[in-house]
């Protein structure tokens, strides 16, 4: 199953809250979570929906919010604290809901609730619980605070306060989310957007780039074909090209793409291929998009240069490899200039003469290398990221494209 995460805003909250109230709120009949409620009091809201299916079916929402909610359980638990609850630094968790018992959909929810409390800087999370204590002790590494509280939640149970401290999980619980605290996530993770070339520049940039495939580009493909199997994640898929040149040892190859004009011809694309049901390809962007299971393989072909963050993708790939994964990045570096992509389109124009989106695809390259010339990063830039996130370089190649792109090959 694949999944896209989402934070709640006012596009999709009345989504989140129907599937919040569908999948525990209901149970307990004392707790009442409004739209109002949520953004009256700054809970940050996730929303997971599985995009596998269409339409997309939410299944799961988690919250986290800086302040104690209102109600007579916090002053409880705020006087059983030692040190003090700092808003800067701990969290409670709020409205946690997954409408599955599939333990694969669980390990998916927690590893992304521990993702984002990095991400925002939270030290500590507290929970309040009906049940599964031993869970969160066992796997998280969980103090308790206060057992048996005096909260009315509907039903004829008590509940328990726990903290989860974000940097001290078990190595058990670490391998059920499939995390390593040497590549967690912090605020200097914080996505930058750049708004250089919108999403309508990629889906003009797809029609040129369906039809015309350079040999450079070939000959990039068969260097990486060989590196491929299992199961393989092509992020920044475009119009699936890479798809074309895998080997019988891919099971699946999922791609994913923010232009949907690419994500459709990718599809369409994918289905003249041997055995189709191989091949799916989603509109989401790579930083929102989980799964069940671990990827074998995940690409990054002419993608990094348009992320807001690399850093941040490269751990988000970690999480989605399985041990021993490759991730394969091919990424221009600092000998791609407007004269050197104007010496390859001279050098292999002549072979599209006939095409008629020539022209655009000229005038779209050109534009591309002007506009993301600073994000053709060296071999030393992008190997120090890999690092960081806790992947192992084992190849390295800046031949490819006449020099101009570096192609690394990382593994978990």
């Amino acid at each position: 199953m694949s999944f896209k995460i989402e934070a709640c805003n006012l596009n999709n909250i009345d989504v989140a809250v129907k599937t919040l109230k569908e999948n525990y709120v209901e149970n307990f009949p004392a707790i009442r979570v409004t739209k109002d409620k949520i953004l009256g009091k700054g809970i940050s809201l996730y929303l997971l929906s599985d995009i596998s299916q269409v339409p997309h079916n939410p299944i799961a929402t988690f919250g986290l919010s800086s302040a104690y909610e209102d109600e007579d359980v916090w002053k409880e638990v705020r006087a059983s604290l030692s040190d003090g609850f700092d808003p800067k630094k701990d969290a409670v968790v709020g409205q946690l809901s997954i409408s599955s018992k599939d333990v694969a959909i669980t390990r998916v929810v927690y590893g992304l609730l521990l993702d984002k409390a990095q991400q925002m800087g939270y030290e500590r999370l507290f929970f309040i619980l009906r049940g599964n204590v031993d869970f969160y002790k066992k796997l998280f590494n969980a103090i308790l605070i206060k057992n048996d509280c005096n909260y009315d939640i509907g039903v004829d149970r008590k509940i328990s306060a726990l903290v989860v401290e974000t940097k001290e999980i078990k190595q058990r619980g670490l391998r059920f989310l499939n995390r390593n605290l040497s590549s967690c996530f912090n605020k200097s993770d914080s996505l930058i957007k750049r708004e250089i070339m919108n999403k309508s520049h990629w889906d003009e940039y797809s029609s040129a780039f369906d039809s015309i495939i350079t040999p450079p580009q070939v000959e990039l493909y068969n260097t990486i074909s060989p590196l491929l199997s299992g199961v393989v994640l092509d992020a920044g898929c475009g119009n699936g090209n890479l798809a074309a040149f895998v080997n019988g040892e891919v099971s699946t190859y999922h791609g994913v793409d923010t232009s949907l004009d690419m994500v459709q011809k990718a599809n369409a694309n994918l289905q003249r291929l041997k055995e189709p049901q191989r091949f799916q390809a989603f509109h989401v962007q790579l930083e929102e998009f989980v799964n069940t299971h671990q990827y074998d393989v995940i690409t990054l072909i002419n993608s990094v240069y348009a992320m807001d963050n690399p850093s941040l993708v490269f751990k988000h790939c970690y999480n989605l490899l399985a041990p021993g994964g490759l991730l394969i990045i091919a990424n221009p570096n600092e000998n791609m200039t407007k004269s050197h992509m104007e010496m390859m389109i001279e050098l292999y124009e002549s072979q599209f003469s006939g095409n008629p989106a020539v022209a655009d695809f000229k005038r779209l390259n050109l534009q591309f290398v002007t506009q993301y010339q600073h994000s053709f990063y060296t071999l030393d830039k992008v190997e120090g990221w890999l690092e960081q996130a806790g992947l192992s370089v084992t190849n390295r190649d800046c031949t490819h494209f006449h020099g101009a792109m570096n192609l690394i090959v990382a593994k978990k």
